[in-house]
């Protein structure tokens, strides 16, 4: 999985703006496109083919639920130095952890969607959170209950990040 080194060139939102956003929300910088101008959540596929891809992603505030961190990290052909490109983004990036009200959630979107459990969290983190969940995995853009978009709809190619 390689990494590109400019992904890690993220900037926390220091402007006024900052009063009103969540602690640590992260802004990148990109288009400006105002339909796709939010929360997102990042789904691991869509954080993946981001670094990958090198994609400039539109201004925003992104997050990643704890089972993306989890998966990314995870992975048993991860190299050291993917491993440290990964912890290097993902300390930029609020990783919205699996409370209560998101394990309640899961649960439901399980029962009701058939997603896998892992999927399932993801799905109620970006619903509990209010965040548009950014994916490429149609099966869970498609149950999601919440809105989903796939990673080229939010994206434009081009210019690094």
């Amino acid at each position: 999985m390689p990494l590109n080194n400019d992904f890690v060139n993220l900037r926390s939102k220091r402007d006024n703006d900052a009063e009103r956003l969540p602690p640590r929300v992260v802004v990148l910088s990109g288009g400006h496109d105002p339909e796709f101008s939010g929360k997102y959540l990042l789904d691991t596929n869509a954080l993946i083919y981001a670094i990958d891809r090198k994609l400039k992603l539109p201004k925003g505030h992104y997050a990643v639920s704890v089972i993306t961190k989890m998966e990314l990290l995870s992975w048993p052909q991860l190299s050291q130095e993917d491993e440290q490109k990964l912890r290097a983004t993902l300390s930029v990036l609020p990783v919205i952890e699996l409370r209560q009200s998101v394990q309640e959630s899961a649960i439901k979107i399980r029962r009701a969607t058939s997603l896998k459990l892992p999927d399932s969290i993801i799905s109620a983190t970006a619903m509990v959170g209010g965040y548009v969940l950014v994916t490429n995995d149609e099966k869970l853009r498609n149950r999601h209950i919440g809105e989903a978009i796939g990673l080229d709809a939010l994206t434009e190619m081009g210019t690094d990040l």
